[in-house]
């Protein structure tokens, strides 16, 4: 299924959520120093560019979504910060893999459900409007070192 425009800069972020899920979920096989990588750059991709995307997507779809979306939008974001806020240093193997689980189930919800949902209700014109709010978001992440295809991706769409 395509997604409407309006949706798939932050379908690009997802991508990214997806692979760093799938990596962080099999952290009880790492070895420590491979441990202590992962959990870097998570930490480091939380900073750069997960907590953004949390808050824009807050701010951008919770007003085009029902009430229990909205709802389950915000706390699996926060059950998801929660973990992350603690930092590299204490992030264990189990949190490690308990976080890749949550983003792997929050992003396939987010992409099947609350997704869905917005482009069967929302408006023309509401969708319109995201479709200008998400390209000004998507911007910010056009050199992202964590998906550096996605400027050239952007070009094309022009």
């Amino acid at each position: 299924m395509k997604r409407h425009e309006a949706l798939q800069p932050f379908s690009r972020d997802h991508n990214v959520g997806l692979v760093l899920a799938r990596r962080l979920s099999r952290a009880d096989a790492e070895d420590p120093p491979g441990l202590k990588s992962l959990a870097q750059e998570v930490t480091a991709y939380w900073r750069g560019e997960m907590q953004d995307h949390f808050a824009e997507e807050e701010r951008l779809l919770s007003p085009l979504a029902s009430p229990e979306s909205a709802q389950r939008l915000q706390r699996e974001h926060a059950a998801i910060s929660e973990l992350l806020q603690r930092g590299e240093e204490r992030l264990d193997a189990g949190e490690l893999s308990t976080l890749g689980q949550l983003l792997d189930e929050h992003i396939r919800w987010e992409e099947r459900g609350l997704f869905v949902e917005i482009e069967k209700n929302a408006t023309p014109q509401q969708l319109q409007d995201l479709a200008l709010a998400t390209s000004l978001v998507e911007g910010k992440r056009a050199r992202s070192p964590w998906a550096p295809r996605r400027g050239e991706l952007m070009k094309r769409k022009q």
